[in-house]
C-alpha cells in the first residue's frame, strides 16, 4: 500500500509538472520563472524519498502525524495539478471538431477547477476531520417489546485513537456532543485504534466520559487486532490486543466477541449480538455468527453489531436479525454530491438501509486512516431511535 502511494505521488508530480511546463510555463518570457516552476516539485519528491526510506524505521507509523501531513501536503499541490493538466488536455479532443480558439476557455476551466479541487483538499485537511454532524434515523418494528417503544441508541464507529494524537480537545468536544444526545445505549462497532493500544492514552479520559443510560456496547474492527504493525514477533500482537480488550472492560464497556447479551427494561428485553471482525478479503474475519447467536430466542428482537457492512449481504440478510449496525468503509472520507468511491466495493456503504424487515445502518467513522482528511463524509454520530410498528 505503502509503496503504491508512493509511487502514484512521484509520477503524478513529474507527469503533471511537465505537461504544464510544455503548455503554460514554457511559453514566460524569464529564463527565472521557467527554472523555479521545478523547485517545489523537486522539494516535494525529496520528502517523498524520505519518507518512503525511513519507513524502515517504522517512521510511518511512530511518526504518522508528520508523515500524514506531509503526503496531505504532497496532495493538496499535486492533485490540482493533475486537475488541470487532464482538464486541460480536453482542449485537443475539442478542436477536432471546431476551428474556434479554445485555448484561453480551457485555461480558464482548468484553472477554475484546480483551484477549487485545493479548496476542497484545504477544507478537508484542516477543519474537515475536526467537525462531527449528527445523522438521526428512525426505525421501527412489529417485534420490538413496547417498553422500548422510543429507545435512543447512539451508533458511533472508527474513532481511530492515533486520529487524534495532536487534536484531543477536538475528540472531547466529539465525546460532549455524543453525551449531549442522552442515549438510553451507545454501540460502537469496531476500530477503536489504527495501530497499537498505546494509541488511547492521548484519548482515553474522553473515553471514559462517555454516558448513556445502559452503558455501552463494542466489538472489534480489523485495525483493532493490530496487522498493519511490524511487530517483533506474535507475542507483542497478541498482548496488544489483550491490552485493548482489558482496557475496554475497564471502561465498563460491554464488548461483544462472538457472543450476545440482553439489554432489559422492566419485564422486556432485546438481544444484542456481537461479532469479531467479519471482513472480506484482504480483511481479517474472525466473526463467527453462528457461535453469537447460540442460544438467543428466536421471538426476540436482534441488533447486531459487526464491524464490515459486507457481512450483512454474506450472511446477515434473510435471516431473523432485525437490525444490523456497521461502520469501516468511511465512505473513503470523501463525498461528493453524497457520492462516495466506497460504492464501487461496499452495497452499503453508509445511512440506513431496510430490505423486507431487516435494516443495516452504517456509520461513516469518526477518526481518519492514512490521512487527516475528511471532506463531505465527515466524522458522523448516528441517532437512531427505534419504534414500536402496529403489526
Amino acid at each position: 500500500m505503502i509503496t503504491r502511494t508512493f509511487y502514484t505521488l512521484f509520477f503524478s508530480i513529474v507527469i503533471s509538472d511537465i505537461i504544464i511546463y510544455f503548455t503554460h510555463i514554457n511559453n514566460l518570457g524569464h529564463t527565472l520563472w521557467r527554472t523555479l516552476w521545478f523547485v517545489p516539485s523537486i522539494l516535494l519528491i525529496a520528502g517523498l524519498v524520505t519518507v518512503m526510506f525511513a519507513r524502515k524505521q517504522f517512521y510511518m507509523i511512530d511518526k504518522a502525524h508528520i508523515a500524514s501531513f506531509y503526503f496531505m501536503l504532497c496532495l493538496a499541490i499535486t492533485i490540482p495539478k493533475c486537475v488541470f493538466a487532464v482538464t486541460y488536455l480536453t482542449k485537443y479532443a475539442v478542436q477536432q471538431f471546431t476551428t474556434a480558439d479554445v485555448d484561453r476557455i480551457f485555461t480558464n476551466i482548468a484553472l477554475g477547477l484546480g483551484l477549487a479541487t485545493f479548496a476542497i483538499i484545504a477544507i478537508g485537511t484542516l477543519w474537515g476531520w475536526r467537525k462531527a454532524v449528527i445523522t438521526r434515523v428512525t426505525v421501527s418494528s412489529s417485534k420490538l417489546p413496547d417498553t422500548f417503544d422510543g429507545l435512543k441508541i447512539v451508533h458511533i464507529s472508527d474513532i481511530h485513537a492515533s486520529t487524534w494524537s495532536t487534536n484531543p480537545r477536538d475528540f472531547i468536544k466529539i465525546v460532549a456532543k455524543i453525551n449531549a444526545e442522552n442515549a438510553d445505549i451507545i454501540m460502537f462497532t469496531g476500530d477503536l485504534i489504527t495501530h497499537r493500544t498505546s494509541e488511547l492514552a492521548y484519548i482515553e479520559k474522553p473515553l471514559r466520559a462517555l454516558r448513556a443510560k445502559y452503558g455501552i456496547y463494542s466489538v472489534l474492527g480489523n485495525h483493532d487486532y493490530s496487522p498493519y504493525y511490524p511487530w517483533r514477533n506474535i507475542m507483542d500482537k497478541k498482548r496488544n490486543l489483550e491490552d485493548l480488550i482489558s482496557l475496554q472492560k475497564d471502561m465498563g464497556w460491554k464488548l461483544l466477541n462472538n457472543t450476545h447479551d440482553y439489554l432489559r427494561i422492566d419485564n422486556d428485553s432485546i438481544a444484542v449480538i456481537g461479532v469479531e471482525n467479519w471482513g472480506d478479503p484482504p480483511f481479517s474475519k474472525y466473526g463467527n455468527l453462528p457461535m453469537a447467536m447460540q442460544g438467543v430466542d428466536d421471538k426476540c428482537y436482534k441488533i447486531l453489531l459487526t464491524h464490515n457492512p459486507a457481512h450483512w449481504e454474506a450472511e446477515v440478510k434473510g435471516s431473523d436479525i432485525d437490525l444490523t449496525l456497521s461502520g469501516h468503509t468511511h465512505a473513503m472520507q470523501f463525498k461528493l454530491f453524497g457520492l462516495s468511491l466506497s460504492r464501487l466495493k461496499y452495497r452499503y456503504w453508509n445511512d440506513l438501509h431496510k430490505v423486507g424487515d431487516q435494516y443495516i445502518c452504517v456509520n461513516e467513522g469518526l477518526g481518519c486512516t492514512l490521512i487527516p482528511f475528511r471532506f463531505g463524509s465527515w466524522p458522523e454520530i448516528t441517532v437512531i431511535t427505534l419504534h414500536k410498528a402496529k403489526e
